[in-house]
């Protein structure tokens, strides 16, 4: 419920703002600028293998900042996608860009309308830290990445000025972060997507990453030669929300589980005192308390 309202609140922000967004954050009229991120673009685009019958998704595409761009690296046969959970947005997008070669979508990236493996490479271009479930839009864009296909996050900003200009912001955005290093790593790779390069400078802030070999749509590797999984490990993958990288990983974990079961199971046993002629008591130190409840949560 209270997902929903934020992303109601951000939707209501972003349509406000929509027909000023690109004067507001990339040309500052008033202070005689245009294109003021000259250089930033120009270093995004360098990350970005854009061949010119590729298809692109520009997710979190506001008003298309990055259109023109992607547009001059395209062929006449390229497509791209651009995709913002603002309509508003996507109705100013698509009257300062009337290319044929552009689809324009007001959609939620965790319900991206199109097809699974039909993109050769993903724009996520500052608009992550407004995700409200960061790992499930992150799987939802690897899904619909080709086999090798390309996904870069990116940001003109580190992530501590980006998180200190949000918590002084709007409510709307008041509480969007930019996870830390460690977080999204583990948020790429929960996606089944490796990263091959990632730069966290004053002012430029990226993760490009690809999907890895074999990639189901559940997002854990598929290895042929390790199909003999366990009836635990099978039961696990088909009723889990989590992830893995690889049957090895699952295995790993449910294993793991395992022996937690056997943990608890001895300490039970343990705690309930050998008087060494058969009969149990409780220790000295539990006697008079209540029945202890072990719990092992891991999930």
């Amino acid at each position: 419920m209270r997902q929903h309202a934020a992303i109601k609140r951000q939707k209501a922000f972003f349509n406000a703002h929509a027909e000023k967004w690109m004067d507001m954050w990339y040309n500052a009229p008033k202070a005689g600028q245009r294109d003021r991120f000259a250089r930033e673009f120009r270093r995004l685009f360098a990350l970005a293998s854009i061949r010119k019958n590729d298809v692109i998704l520009d997710v979190g595409c506001g008003s298309g900042v990055l259109v023109p761009r992607i547009l001059r690296r395209l062929g006449p046969a390229g497509r791209l996608h651009e995709v913002d959970y603002a309509a508003k947005m996507i109705a100013v997008n698509r009257h300062l860009h009337p290319d044929k070669r552009i689809r324009f979508h007001a959609a939620d990236v965790n319900a991206l309308p199109l097809p699974e493996k039909s993109c050769d490479g993903i724009f996520c271009f500052s608009c992550f830290p407004h995700f409200q479930n960061k790992p499930r839009a992150l799987r939802a864009m690897a899904a619909v990445l080709k086999k090798g296909g390309w996904l870069l996050l990116a940001h003109f900003d580190s992530p501590e000025a980006l998180n200190h200009c949000h918590a002084n912001s709007h409510m709307a955005v008041k509480h969007d972060r930019l996870p830390d290093e460690a977080s999204m790593r583990a948020l790429f790779a929960g996606a089944g997507l490796t990263i091959t390069k990632h730069v966290n400078a004053n002012g430029f802030y990226a993760f490009l990453a690809k999907t890895s070999p074999g990639i189901s749509k559940a997002g854990y590797a598929h290895n042929p030669s390790k199909t003999n999984l366990t009836t635990e490990t099978r039961r696990h993958r088909e009723t889990s929300p989590h992830v893995f990288s690889s049957d090895q990983s699952l295995r790993a974990f449910c294993a793991g589980r395992c022996a937690l079961r056997k943990m608890h199971a001895t300490l039970c046993v343990e705690m309930e005192g050998d008087q060494g002629d058969g009969s149990r008591s409780v220790p000295p130190c539990l006697r008079g308390a209540s029945p202890l409840v072990l719990k092992f949560s891991c999930f």
